[in-house]
């Protein structure tokens, strides 16, 4: 199986958080954005 991550880059609406690190790789429960959606992607492999 194949995919592609569409990631969003640095917005403007968290710029506090999103001055210096992607909003994918902000974190959310200890974790990760994009770590729920490479996770949910395993899954359905």
């Amino acid at each position: 199986m194949k995919a592609l991550i569409m990631t969003d880059g640095r917005i403007n609406e968290l710029h506090p958080l999103t001055s210096f690190v992607p909003k994918a790789m902000l974190p959310l429960m200890q974790k990760p954005i994009i770590e729920y959606k490479l996770d949910w992607l395993k899954n359905k492999a």
